[in-house]
């Protein structure tokens, strides 16, 4: 998948409605993206190709998955 004009009107849509824009105390800048539609997380990195994925169970027992983007070492 590509950067085209209509991924990245998704992906704005996306991160407007469910990510997260940040900077942390050590001064880290991230951004975040976390859901339990693992499919939505997976386009997202597929767009942009930067970035780690991670997963964890929650409380309810569903599965989260994240995009995370940050410039920490």
């Amino acid at each position: 998948m590509t950067i085209t004009a209509n991924n990245l009107t998704w992906a704005a849509g996306i991160m407007e409605g469910e990510g997260y824009f940040g900077i942390r105390k050590a001064g880290d800048t991230v951004i975040q993206l976390t859901m339990t539609d693992k499919d939505v997380v997976e386009r997202m990195f597929s767009i942009f190709k930067i970035g780690t994925r991670k997963e964890h169970v929650l409380p309810s027992g569903k599965t989260a998955y994240s995009w995370i983007i940050t410039n920490q070492r």
